[in-house]
């Protein structure tokens, strides 16, 4: 099946962040024998009538949330219906088969998809980091399996075991040189009490420096661990419409420690990708950083190698949604080499017929170098993919 846009006249079209659904009993049918019990699992609980993900003796999403993973373009009736009579199994098989994963991007218009996964977001919540580090492995010798049955349609991204930071910059090194990888992903919340500045994740970041990969930085909707998610359940309650600012602040919090902290500096040739909160933060953010340490605390600037401002334009980059009405504010800010654009299919956020029509129509009046860098050129030379049509 040929890639739906591969002729020289039209501009290759990236999808930056989609993701997969793994099959449920991935880490139950494949960890040693000590750890069956804890393994990462989809669970049904009977009371609830629906499907829950725990995880190392926690629960990561509570039943009946797990069987609505994935429910892309879901009518809004059935999305009133959420939690209701769903089971992860039923989610669309393109999120679970390649062939089908490549038949509904050519309907879409995409060449080549980066893969991210759903359960295994919610890896960086186990606490056994031996556990930890055996389902990144199994998890990642999965994801590379399944991306070759396309392989010019799919490039995997490395799910790294942060609760051990010498084996997480290892298979951060397996997975590219051996399993064709091209970056790897953390959550933006603390591993084991560690957050991401701390130099103890540094032997992570020089590996993935050194091999020109992208750290990747994808936040989770799970309960479990330090961040938003964990004061919007235990604090809030179910309040509507959560995702605007879990992903959003923890993505925040991070970015503002790894620059702040110097973190970029000791590594500045590192490439930050920042996924899955949008682009119209980075103009609040950047006035906002560079006035509290350049003007109102000096003393703090002087510790950093530029202004955060400059620092953020020298390694960050941003995934924005295909619907976002502030891009054009963005790119006037940062320029148009920095940002991509993402699905999420098939997550909650996928509404849309078609998210690359709504990309096409929000790039509508900008030149046509910068169409073609955002539809799909910046993930390129992010990622480090060649264009593989």
């Amino acid at each position: 099946m040929p890639p739906a846009a591969a002729t020289a006249r039209k501009p290759i079209v990236v999808d930056g962040d989609g993701h997969l659904l793994e099959p449920k009993d991935l880490w139950t049918r494949n960890v040693s024998r000590k750890f069956k019990e804890i393994a990462p699992r989809v669970y049904w609980d009977n009371e609830k009538k629906g499907e829950g993900y725990i995880a190392d003796g926690s629960v990561i999403t509570p039943a009946p949330r797990a069987g609505d993973v994935g429910c892309a373009r879901w009518s809004p009736d059935r999305r009133r219906l959420m939690g209701v009579g769903s089971r992860y199994d039923d989610g669309p098989a393109a999120g679970f088969h390649p062939d089908a994963r490549a038949w509904e991007n050519d309907r879409e218009g995409i060449d080549i998809a980066v893969m991210y996964p759903t359960l295994g977001l919610f890896l960086g919540s186990i606490e056994n980091a031996e556990l930890a580090v055996e389902c990144c492995r199994i998890y990642n010798d999965w994801l590379a399996d399944w991306c070759s049955k396309q392989p010019k349609r799919f490039v995997g991204v490395a799910a790294l075991p942060m609760q051990d930071p010498q084996a997480a910059a290892k298979e951060a090194r397996r997975c590219v040189e051996k399993l064709g990888m091209r970056g790897g992903f953390v959550r933006p919340n603390p591993y084991k009490g560690n957050w991401l500045h701390n130099p103890v994740f540094d032997v992570v970041w020089a590996e993935l420096q050194d091999m020109n990969v992208p750290l990747a930085i994808h936040p989770s909707a799970g309960g479990v661990g330090m961040g938003a998610m964990t004061f919007y359940r235990t604090d809030w309650g179910r309040v509507p419409g959560y995702k605007v600012f879990a992903f959003l602040f923890d993505n925040y919090f991070a970015v503002t420690a790894l620059v702040n902290t110097g973190m970029l500096d000791r590594f500045p040739k590192l490439k930050l990708l920042v996924l899955e909160s949008g682009g119209g933060w980075v103009l609040h953010w950047l006035d906002q950083m560079d006035h509290w340490l350049c003007e109102v605390n000096p003393q703090e600037r002087d510790r950093l190698s530029a202004d955060p401002s400059k620092i953020f334009k020298r390694q960050v980059y941003i995934s924005v949604d295909p619907d976002e009405k502030s891009v054009p504010s963005v790119i006037k800010v940062l320029g148009d080499k920095k940002l991509i654009w993402a699905s999420d299919y098939p997550h909650t956020d996928v509404t849309a017929p078609s998210v690359v029509a709504e990309v096409r129509q929000h790039l509508k009046g900008m030149p046509r170098e910068t169409q073609k860098r955002l539809l799909g050129q910046n993930a390129l030379d992010i990622y480090g993919i060649r264009n593989r049509n």
